[in-house]
C-alpha cells in the first residue's frame, strides 16, 4: 500500500510538472502560425496517392468485356 501510495504521488507530480511547463493556449486569431508547405511534403503526398492506387482499390482490367458488364 505504501508502494502504491508514493507510486501514484510521483505521478500526479509529474502531471503537475508537465502542465506547469507546456506552452500557452492559443486565445486569438493573430496567435495562429501561419502554415506554409515544406519540401517533405511533395514526397508524402506521392507516396500516400502511390499507396492508395497500389492497394486500397481492387486491381482489375479495364477492359471491353468489364465495360460491358457495367453497362
Amino acid at each position: 500500500m505504501n508502494m502504491f501510495f508514493r507510486l501514484t504521488a510521483l505521478a500526479g507530480l509529474l502531471a503537475i510538472a508537465g502542465q506547469t511547463f507546456a506552452v500557452e493556449d492559443i486565445t486569438r486569431a493573430d496567435q495562429i502560425p501561419v502554415l506554409k508547405e515544406e519540401t517533405q511534403h511533395a514526397t508524402v503526398s506521392e507516396r500516400v496517392t502511390s499507396r492508395f492506387t497500389r492497394s486500397h482499390y481492387r486491381q482489375f482490367d479495364l477492359d471491353q468485356a468489364f465495360s460491358a458488364k457495367n453497362l
